[in-house]
């Protein structure tokens, strides 16, 4: 097992990561506005007050129960913290969890570099700056989602991985190995694939002698998935999560992302990888950045800004640049500077464009669910964007997006019969122009919502109850049906021709 001394300039390492700390730390400062929240968070965090207060995990208690997300460990751990300090911001919370979780991600990640590089400081330096810059690992960590701390355990399994370098592998390695990487598959799907490619790594590093406990480890690991996917089946009735009905690979979209990704590394971010790739660890980390990043192009990419689904490749491409750099020969010292560059080029251009983060109108959500909880006769509201809404809103909603509803995903995006079954007493569109009373189709109105504004309006039974304006020149239509109170004192005069 190759191993770089770093007790030579333990000071000057600890510079290095701090570099990169403090890049991560003005991160977080940028992306400290609320709105950069993902509504998908908001889907977490009323799914994990749902177990905590009436025991259902699941996002309405009304249906039967649905994984409407992707990131049960997550949600299960908002559902702590809930439950601690139920007056908390659940945002707050996750944000601030987020945020350490990615300065841990620069800490350690900094470190294998050192590890594996031939001069570890200056090795270590060039993977600190390019992971402290890079604007998606923070927005994506300060999200209120799971990136961060999925990033995490995956980086500390390979910390536990390397351990000590070639010193025997003792039990306790073995079981964190496999905790580690149990906790991985529960936190997002590809994790049970990323845990099964971090096992042959672990195989390989740990050689002969350390064999045995990997095995185990893989056996430990093998038992917690199994179980895991038990529990999907016997209370969610499903082995994956529904986000894979309701958003089914699109390889045309996946090849979208890839196009993406290539432009936040500056197209030659990966050359530092490929001139790393001597150092048989990194070899493997390249391996395991191929079969990650073609999953993710596989299944569709993301709908996200950034690269959120490649998170864990980005870090890959850094720690291999910052070895390339550290290395003894030019060539390859070379080939790590142009591609460090680039990935500093690649965050810079992105932060310049926006194109790593955005900034939703989730808040104006929040309002109209709230607005929706004071109605008293409004119990079942359809829309797109459920997270906030339904977190202010505690009554049963319809999700046109499919994400928390089993038999809308499985409709591809409209069940006419169902919409009629739950006869929804709002309806919420986003419209691009202001929609007329006689809900007559605007400009701008998305797919999944159109079919539900011909539907209530060819059926007759709704109106034109409200207007409210959405960041980014749209606006929220409030629809409601015929018979249904909506007093003037909450959402005052109803639009008029």
């Amino acid at each position: 097992m190759r191993v770089s001394s770093l007790s030579a300039a333990p000071t000057n390492l600890r510079l290095a990561r701090l570099a990169g700390v403090l890049l991560a730390a003005i991160q977080w400062g940028r992306f400290s506005d609320e709105r950069y929240v993902i509504d998908d968070a908001w889907i977490s965090f009323r799914t994990a007050r749902n177990l905590v207060e009436a025991g259902g995990l699941t996002f309405d208690l009304t249906q039967p129960p649905v994984e409407g997300v992707t990131n049960l460990l997550w949600t299960l751990l908002s559902a702590l913290g809930q439950w601690v300090a139920p007056a908390a911001d659940p945002a707050v919370v996750a944000r601030t969890v987020g945020g350490l979780c990615l300065l841990g991600v620069v800490w350690l990640a900094t470190g294998l570099t050192a590890r594996w590089a031939d001069r570890p400081v200056v090795g270590a330096l060039f993977t600190s700056l390019a992971l402290g810059g890079a604007g998606s690992l923070a927005f994506h960590s300060l999200s209120g989602l799971e990136s961060g701390f999925y990033l995490l355990l995956w980086v500390a399994t390979l910390e536990v991985v390397e351990g000590a370098g070639p010193a025997p592998i003792s039990r306790a390695r073995g079981a964190s190995l496999a905790g580690l990487l149990i906790a991985l598959g529960m936190t997002r799907p590809e994790g049970v694939l990323l845990g099964g490619l971090t096992f042959l790594f672990a195989l390989t590093r740990w050689g002969p002698a350390g064999r045995g406990r990997a095995i185990a480890a893989a056996g430990a690991w093998a038992c917690g998935i199994a179980a895991l996917e038990a529990f999907r089946l016997l209370y969610f009735g499903a082995l994956v999560p529904n986000t894979f009905h309701a958003k089914p690979p699109n390889l045309e979209g996946g090849w979208g992302y890839l196009l993406r990704f290539c432009q936040a590394t500056g197209w030659v971010g990966a050359l530092g990888l490929v001139a790393a790739m001597r150092t048989r660890a990194v070899g493997w980390l390249a391996g395991i950045a191929v079969v990650m990043l073609a999953g993710a192009v596989w299944s569709g990419g993301d709908w996200m800004p950034g690269f959120r689904r490649a998170m864990d490749v980005y870090v890959i491409i850094a720690i291999g640049a910052g070895v390339a750099v550290g290395s003894r020969e030019a060539w390859r010292r070379r080939a790590g500077a142009v591609g460090a560059g680039a990935l500093a080029l690649g965050s810079l251009w992105m932060a310049v464009t926006g194109l790593d983060a955005g900034r939703y109108g989730q808040v104006v959500y929040g309002q109209v669910g709230s607005l929706l909880a004071r109605t008293p006769e409004v119990d079942t509201v359809a829309a797109a964007d459920v997270g906030h809404l339904g977190w202010c809103f505690p009554g049963s909603i319809l999700d046109l997006g499919g994400l928390t509803d089993a038999r809308w995903a499985a409709s591809g995006g409209w069940d006419e019969a169902w919409f009629r079954e739950r006869d929804p007493d709002v309806l919420l569109v986003v419209t691009g122009s202001p929609l007329q009373p006689d809900l007559v189709e605007t400009a701008g109105v998305r797919a999944y919502e159109a079919r539900a504004l011909q539907y209530v309006r060819e059926s007759g039974r709704y109106r034109l109850r409200a207007v409210i304006p959405l960041p980014g020149l749209t606006q929220m239509a409030v629809i409601a049906r015929d018979g249904v109170e909506m007093p003037d004192a909450i959402w005052g005069e109803a639009p008029t021709r």
